[in-house]
């Protein structure tokens, strides 16, 4: 730039586009963000903008007239960006959350008194719509970073177990699995849900055996209720397919 001036209006158009991409592109595109691979995007590019910002102003510095290039900063719009980017990315994780909420209370589970056949059925039919939500969306989701996508899905798949588990819990008092099969079934839904939500969590496989060893305490001769019960859930999964 040869003219103060007009570096000064350079300057003041690169703040300009910055603050109006902030604020109009949730406003203008706020219907396109109701798709999750949209809103996934804006969030990288809210990462992407924010990441050049540290660094724009030293770069560009020394190009500017010495009037000016003192007072160049670009730095101040990366906590805004970022926090738009965060906006999006938990605002979409918790729609997800809400949906997979609604597809477990849809079924009445904390009015039901049914028994345990009736109680595993529905159970079943809830958990593979949840699984089946999840595996939608991370088709749309894979444009995030592989951290920040990991993070969404595990976020999701944990709810879908902690649900699992609660209405369990809540069944306790009636529902006792009383045959080999109902145990099987319930193996089969808990070694899904477990294998879906990372198998390698050990909190999450440790409340797995836990809510076992309480719903099956009549089977105390059921070599199945002592493997699920105290055997290591991840291990009999992977043990289950390579046979």
């Amino acid at each position: 730039c040869t003219s103060a001036a007009r570096a000064g209006v350079l300057y003041g158009t690169c703040r300009d586009i910055l603050e109006l991409f902030r604020i109009l592109t949730p406003v203008v595109n706020r219907v396109d963000l109701e798709i999750p691979k949209v809103a996934m995007q804006l969030h990288n590019d809210c990462l992407y903008i924010s990441q050049h910002c540290l660094t724009m102003a030293h770069i560009y510095r020394r190009n500017f007239p010495r009037s000016l290039s003192d007072r160049i900063v670009t730095v101040d719009q990366v906590p805004l960006l970022r926090d738009l980017g965060d906006k999006v990315f938990r605002d979409q994780v918790r729609q997800k959350k809400r949906q997979i909420e609604e597809t477990f209370s849809s079924s009445n589970y904390y009015e039901l008194e049914s028994e345990a056949e009736d109680v595993l059925e529905m159970l079943q039919s809830s958990t593979k719509e949840c699984l089946k939500i999840i595996k939608d969306v991370s088709s749309q989701w894979n444009v995030l970073p592989v951290e920040a996508f990991d993070s969404a899905l595990k976020t999701l798949k944990t709810e879908v177990l902690r649900l699992v588990i609660e209405v369990l819990t809540l069944q306790n008092q009636n529902f006792r699995p009383t045959s080999d099969l109902q145990i099987l079934q319930l193996r089969s839904l808990l070694k899904d849900v477990l294998t879906e939500t990372t198998a390698a969590d050990n909190e999450n496989a440790e409340k797995v055996k836990q809510i076992i060893s309480i719903l099956t305490p009549t089977l105390t001769g059921s070599i199945l209720k002592d493997e699920i019960a105290y055997g290591n859930l991840s291990n009999l999964t992977e043990s289950e397919q390579k046979g």
